[in-house]
């Protein structure tokens, strides 16, 4: 299922078949779901742990002590990661007839079809678990070198036939099958990764708070 079109195929397929924008984001599970559930988990367990020492050092001030600074530091890191997985409801690829427009978490990211190479489908590779896959559009614009950039969609997206035709009009340039990826988007693998690590989340996040929210509410009172 691998293709092997010529350079200017993609802005050939993009004339024909994206005549209207399409905008293709994450699954709603990932959206509204995994992201603000791992915001809140990590946002109430770091309070339920700082908060506590906080009240309780500025009731008893140690001149030697760097308390305040410490916390300041992890709800700076707090702020960070709500930001990188909010940041996940708003990103999104969109294809017209002549580009192709990625959102990321700071930059939007224009790509005429002109410049269009082809795709890239690697591998990630994981020190625990199952490694896995990042698609990428790989750009060249005049007098800069070859640049990869991540795509956003949800993988079930690629059994639209339209989508899924894009890609195999492009050359791949990663070092995983397109078809291995098809076959993993065909087999329902994605939406089922997706509904367990839901679940496995929302058990967490039921756990802490209801171990953490009455800590709070203690050092609070």
């Amino acid at each position: 299922m691998e293709s092997h079109y010529a350079a200017d195929s993609c802005a050939q397929y993009l004339t024909k078949f994206y005549i209207l924008p399409h905008t293709y984001r994450h699954s709603i599970i990932v959206r509204f779901f995994l992201a603000p559930l791992a915001t809140v988990v990590l946002t109430v367990l770091i309070t339920s742990v700082t908060l506590p020492y906080l009240i309780s050092y500025r009731h008893h001030p140690n001149p030697n002590g760097h308390v305040e600074l410490t916390i300041g530091m992890l709800y700076a890191m707090i702020v960070c990661f709500c930001f990188f997985t909010l940041s996940f409801m708003w990103r999104k690829t969109v294809i017209t007839r002549h580009s192709i427009y990625i959102t990321l978490s700071l930059s939007k990211i224009h790509i005429p079809s002109s410049n269009i190479v082809g795709y890239a489908l690697d591998s990630i590779r994981q020190s625990k678990g199952p490694d896995g896959l990042r698609l990428s559009i790989v750009h060249n614009e005049p007098g800069k070198q070859q640049t990869k950039t991540r795509v956003t969609f949800n993988p079930d997206d690629l059994n639209d036939p339209k989508l899924r035709g894009l890609f195999m009009s492009m050359s791949n340039f990663g070092d995983v099958p397109l078809s291995e990826f098809l076959d993993d988007v065909g087999s329902g693998k994605y939406p089922r990764l997706e509904k367990i690590v839901l679940v496995v989340l929302v058990l967490v996040t039921m756990s802490i708070l209801w171990l953490c929210l009455p800590v709070i509410q203690h050092a609070l009172k």
